[in-house]
Parts: C-alpha cells; sequence; structure tokens
C-alpha cells in the first residue's frame, strides 16, 4: 500500500474496500486494511460491497424488464450444487428464463461453463450475487434459494434447502423475513408451526406463504436416485465427522473396526481448509491395521454409497439422507434424534457396545436395506422427480405478465 500511497493520493482517488459487512467473514481483514490506510492517510470508501450489490441489481433490473418470466436460482458451488437438483433444466424445459444468483466465484464459473456448453445464452444469464444480498432484487417471478437470509418482500421466495433437514423441531415463525415458502423432503421433517400444506400440483389463490410447507421433496436426491444398491457388496463402515473434535472422538473407534472391517472416513476439506488439508498423511499409519479410505471428494462418492453398511456420525444431516441413498443405516452416537427406520442412536456407549451395534448392522443388512426402502416410499414426498414438482409448482403459481 506504501507503494502505491503518492500516485492515490497525488490523483486524487481513494480505495474501496470489500468489506462484506453483513456476512462479517472478512471483518478482520477489512478493520486491518483501514487502520493502515488511515495510517498512511490515504482516502477510502468502506461500503463498497454493498454499493457494488446494487449496482449490479439494478443493472440486472433495466436487462430483464421486459422479460415475462424470469426465476432466480441462487448457486452456491457446494457440492456442484446438488441441492438444486434438476430445478433449472425442468424450468428451462418449460420457457422460463432463469438468472443464477452466484455466491461464489466457483458458483459464476461452473453456471457460466453450463451456459455456454448448453447454448443457453438466451435464456439464463448469471451474476454474482452473494446470499445476504438477495433481498436487494424486487422484479423477478420468484427466487429459489438454499440459505437462510433476509429475503425482498415484493419476491416470492422458496427455500429449497441445501440439505434433508430436519425442521420438526425448528420454530420457523422466528424466520418469516427469510422465505415464504419452505421445500420439505417428507412428512417426518415438517417444522411444528407450519401454517399449511402445500401440494406440487396447487395452485395458489394469492401471494404470500406465511410459511408454506411445499411437499416437493429434497431435490438433491434427484441426482443420487439412479444409484443402484448391491447389498452383498455391501464391505464397509462410513464415519462422517462434523468437526476436529468429532474426527478425535472417532479415531479409536475406526482403529478397533479396522482389523474387521473396510473403513471411509469423509474428509471436509471442500468445505474447510485446516486440518483436514493433511488428512490422508496424518492418518496413513492406520493402513497398517486395515484397509483404510478417506473420501474427499466434492460429494460423497458414488462408491461410498455401493460399499457402505453402516454410516456413523454425530451432526451431520446426513443422517437423514445418506440411508435414503445407500439403503444403509446411520449409527448416531450422541444426543440425537433418528426414525428407528432410518438407523440406530447410541446416546451413551462403550468401545464394546459400539462394535458389538456394528457385528449386529453388518449381519442384518438385507433387514436394513428392506426398511429404509418401505421408509422411503412411505414417508419421502417424491423421491427421484422433487425438481420436476418444484418446477412445475413455480409454472402454475409464478407467471408475471
Amino acid at each position: 500500500m506504501e507503494y502505491y500511497k503518492n500516485d492515490i493520493l497525488n490523483n486524487n482517488c481513494r480505495v474501496y474496500i470489500a468489506w462484506d459487512k453483513l456476512s462479517k467473514l472478512n471483518d478482520k481483514t477489512a478493520k486491518i486494511l483501514i487502520q493502515k490506510l488511515e495510517l498512511l492517510g490515504i482516502p477510502y470508501f468502506e461500503d463498497s460491497y454493498s454499493m457494488i450489490a446494487k449496482m449490479v441489481a439494478n443493472k440486472l433490473k433495466s436487462e430483464i424488464k421486459n422479460s415475462k418470466m424470469v426465476v432466480g436460482i441462487e448457486v452456491s458451488g457446494m457440492a456442484n450444487n446438488k441441492h438444486i437438483g434438476f430445478l433449472d433444466d425442468y424450468l428451462l424445459e418449460n420457457n422460463i428464463n432463469i438468472v443464477y444468483l452466484c455466491g461464489t466465484t466457483l458458483a459464476y464459473e461452473k453456471v457460466m461453463e453450463k451456459i455456454s456448453h448448453n447454448n443457453l445464452q438466451n435464456s439464463a444469464i448469471a451474476i454474482c450475487m452473494p446470499c445476504y444480498y438477495l433481498d436487494l432484487i424486487d422484479y423477478l417471478a420468484c427466487i429459489t434459494k438454499v440459505s437462510w437470509t433476509k429475503k425482498n418482500s415484493n419476491t416470492p421466495t422458496i427455500c429449497i434447502g441445501h440439505s434433508l433437514s430436519d425442521f420438526s423441531k425448528c420454530d420457523i415463525q422466528q424466520y418469516f423475513h427469510y422465505f415464504d415458502y419452505l421445500c420439505i423432503s417428507g412428512e417426518d421433517f415438517l417444522p411444528k408451526d407450519y401454517k399449511y400444506i402445500i401440494n406440487t400440483n396447487d395452485v395458489l389463490s394469492a401471494g404470500g406463504g406465511d410459511y408454506g410447507c411445499i411437499t416437493s421433496g429434497y431435490l438433491g436426491f434427484d441426482r443420487l436416485c439412479d444409484i443402484q444398491i448391491d447389498i452383498s457388496k455391501k464391505d464397509s463402515v462410513y464415519f462422517a465427522p462434523y468437526n476436529k473434535e468429532e474426527l478425535e472422538a472417532f479415531l479409536p473407534l475406526i482403529e478397533v473396526l479396522l482389523p474387521h472391517f473396510r473403513v471411509i472416513l469423509r474428509s471436509r476439506v471442500v468445505c474447510e481448509v485446516g486440518f483436514w488439508t493433511n488428512l490422508k498423511n496424518d492418518l496413513y499409519y492406520l493402513n497398517d491395521i486395515g484397509e483404510f479410505v478417506v473420501d474427499d471428494s466434492c460429494e460423497i462418492d458414488t462408491d461410498s454409497y455401493l460399499r457402505t453398511f453402516v454410516f456413523v456420525c454425530k451432526l451431520t444431516t446426513s443422517k437423514f439422507s445418506f440411508p435414503l441413498i445407500s439403503l444403509s443405516p446411520s449409527l448416531v452416537l450422541g444426543d440425537f434424534d433418528l426414525d428407528s427406520s432410518l438407523g440406530v442412536v447410541m446416546r451413551n456407549f462403550k468401545v464394546d457396545s459400539f462394535l458389538e451395534c456394528v457385528f449386529a448392522l453388518h449381519n442384518n443388512k438385507e433387514k436394513w436395506s428392506e426398511k429404509i426402502r418401505k421408509y422411503r416410499t412411505d414417508k419421502i414426498y417424491n423421491f427421484g422427480s422433487a425438481s420436476r414438482q418444484l418446477a412445475n409448482f413455480i409454472n402454475n403459481n409464478f407467471w408475471k405478465f
């Protein structure tokens, strides 16, 4: 900064700081930079992030003001955007134009690649618009998003969720300013204080949401439902730690299991840096005990669904979704709730009882597969077709002429 000081001052310029005050993700860096600028006597503008977001929103409004039907889809780039399923494809099939609201550079690059590869320039555009600024957009037919951030009161907003989440204990009335409609994966996952249920073939009599719950199902399943499971090939225990504390708690269990079973460990390196980065090297010694694999793919690897007979976890919401894809139960350690058709909860356990439970689950793989499949048929909405169902709902209810 010292190097540019004279040029900035001599040309009556100032520094625009990309300080994302709403997310607070770069507060520390921004404050350090401001201190340095003040020390050097360089003028600055600290609200440029918000200013640019408003400029982008206004530019977009001017470009699409004559379009009949434009839907905004928030994408983060996380897990290859599996959480939106094939929603954008089905909307495009219905001649609905799309604005991809990209929260990260990764998301923007992937969307632009898709637009170019599929010649979608006349029906889709992408803009950089982090989730904390989506409330600036008041001119789209509706917005679908995965984030729980403030919405614009003039834009119908559908929260599709970034996972198969259990909302049964969620007081969603405190989130009324985040969304109008909430996509629900199944009857057991409904929030306790929902106002009404909306079937995907319903036509709404008026706008507004009042926390209406749409029975669309979880869109992310649409990308995974074609995995063909052969129970006889399941030979692995999958550990999915959510943080370093959980990893450290799992390691003694992994060491005990390795002489008996192949073990897969989920790495969160795609979400976080730090200790996850060197996980393979740090845990290489486990290969001397048995067959040990680290799954550090962007999404859970298909082979993991095929070979896992039990999914060991604590905090992760994958405790709900993994069984429905793999037809193998979760083994949840700690004070958590899980339907007994999806697995087992061990609130208090010792190593011996844990090992005994894993062997019992292995010996009953077929029974668990049948139980989970029945639950999926009876309790999960539109497994494998949720994207199409939500697209139809949007098409039926949010046309803007």
